[in-house]
């Protein structure tokens, strides 16, 4: 079995790295691939370049290059040429809703993008592939492989490992610590403490390069050893005592990311302050226009002093986090059960639009007095008329992603409540235990999590919901 484990691991290596750091196998279209989430990478490019051509304090942020127009040009939006050729146009506008460590990262690499992009997929291949041992340990091997692919070929985490801003690999890290010490912290008090000292390292590490996700990343580093003790029917008043020890360390390493952010903002006059408005407008309020007006007049506002009020700026900030703020976490939740772009390979293939089509079906995309459900009406009408014009690989591909990925993660998670519900008390536990570290910062982080729907947050039902629910459905492996 050691022998076989030991293959298997390196057959995931390979083919993890050679996924995210070249699409090899089409998990994602190439479009996809090579543009999702650029605009969050481009604030470390464009940060090291106003670094090295401007000859600034190291900041994450962007140029506002004014000559390209995003609404009407946005083939032209191509932030990774940009850097390479190192085109710089307008003001640098800075980004300080976090420390920026990866950016002293890049910078620590010559902010040699290529290098980075190998690191990160090198680092988050390697540790799938320990994940993998890990799981098979404690799992069957059936069980550790549907986990594993389910991981792995996914088209969130895909186009998103190599991103220089996210590091997505050490949102991994905690989980894979977590399992290695789940059943040493029981056996010693130092174990114990050499486990919540490396927590609270990642856990900074993660705070210093960005404060989203962190309520998931800590659920889900608990889950291993909420599994160790159910499974190995331990005590219950122990098991919270470690879970609450995990909470600590996570609260603490927050604590030292903000004084080490607030430390770094020499230019604001209270940066503390300026820290909370920028975390506020990211949760929720009972008074979401008070709490829009302060915000967008403590972040807009150079001397924190006038600010005015007409300003496109401050208008567009203002609505929507008054949008954002007052929508119900039902509403949020309800948005992430209709997950998009579930299914590997079926939905690779991008569609192609003119630009009378792309045009036209942006005015319906940014209708505002239309509804989702109008939305999707007007542009199914709009295609069925003139579906001559189209590819039908294209559509199909976009048929895929848009309705059959909801329905099918619907029937997924209706499936996996029924097994749920219908199992003993242990995997009840369990199985809704590892639905929390997602729904936690849907719901906690409200305004965020509304606001960056379509855009990114669905990739927190890989953390580690989503492999979870399709290794119990498909493995058949219960407790005891």
């Amino acid at each position: 079995m050691k022998k076989k484990i030991k293959y298997y691991s390196i057959i995931i290596f390979i083919i993890s790295f050679l996924n995210f750091q070249f699409n090899l196998f089409k998990t994602v279209s190439n479009e996809r691939f090579e543009y999702f989430q650029v605009e969050s990478e481009q604030f470390v490019l464009d940060g090291f370049l106003n670094h090295e051509i401007n000859n600034e304090d190291l900041k994450l942020g962007q140029f506002t290059r004014p000559s390209i127009d995003m609404f009407e040009g946005g083939e032209e939006y191509k932030p990774r040429e940009w850097f390479k050729d190192k085109f710089v146009e307008g003001d640098f506008w800075e980004y300080k809703s976090h420390y920026g460590l990866q950016l002293i990262i890049f910078d620590f690499l010559n902010g040699n993008i290529a290098l980075v992009h190998s690191i990160a997929s090198f680092l988050l291949s390697l540790i799938i592939t320990l994940l993998f041992i890990q799981l098979s340990k404690i799992h069957t091997v059936n069980f550790a492989l549907i986990f594993i692919f389910t991981l792995v070929f996914n088209p969130w985490i895909t186009p998103m490992a190599r991103n220089g801003y996210f590091l997505i690999f050490i949102y991994f890290v905690p989980f894979l610590i977590s399992f290695y010490y789940s059943k040493k912290i029981n056996s010693s008090k130092l174990n114990l403490i050499f486990f919540l000292i490396l927590l609270y390292v990642i856990f900074l590490f993660k705070s210093l390069i960005g404060y989203d996700y962190l309520s998931t990343i800590v659920l889900a580093s608990m889950i291993p050893i909420t599994y160790y003790y159910l499974k190995n029917n331990l005590s219950i008043k122990r098991l919270l005592v470690n879970l609450f020890l995990i909470f600590f360390v996570s609260v603490l390493s927050f604590s030292t990311s903000v004084i080490i952010h607030a430390n770094s903002m020499k230019d604001q006059a209270d940066p503390f302050n300026w820290i909370y408005y920028a975390a506020a407008k990211r949760l929720s309020s009972d008074n979401p226009e008070k709490l829009a007006k302060e915000t967008c007049f403590k972040l807009l506002s150079k001397d924190e002093m006038e600010l005015d009020t007409n300003n496109k700026a401050y208008i567009d900030c203002y609505n929507e986090f008054v949008t954002s703020l007052s929508v119900s976490r039902l509403e949020v939740f309800s948005k992430y059960m209709l997950a998009r772009n579930i299914i590997p390979f079926l939905g690779s293939i991008e569609i192609k639009l003119n630009q009378n089509q792309e045009t036209e079906l942006k005015e319906i995309y940014y209708d505002s007095s239309l509804s989702i459900i109008d939305k999707g009406l007007r542009a199914t009408n709009y295609g069925l008329k003139r579906y001559k014009e189209f590819n039908f690989l294209q559509v199909f591909s976009v048929f895929i992603n848009f309705i059959i990925s909801p329905i099918v993660f619907l029937l997924l998670f209706a499936l996996y409540l029924y097994k749920t519900l219908n199992s003993n008390f242990k995997n009840l536990i369990f199985n809704l235990f590892v639905l929390l570290p997602p729904i936690s910062w849907f719901l906690l982080a409200k305004g965020h999590s509304y606001i960056t729907t379509y855009q990114l947050t669905f990739v927190l039902w890989y953390i580690f919901s989503v492999p979870y629910m399709v290794a119990i459905l498909f493995s058949e492996e219960n407790f005891n």
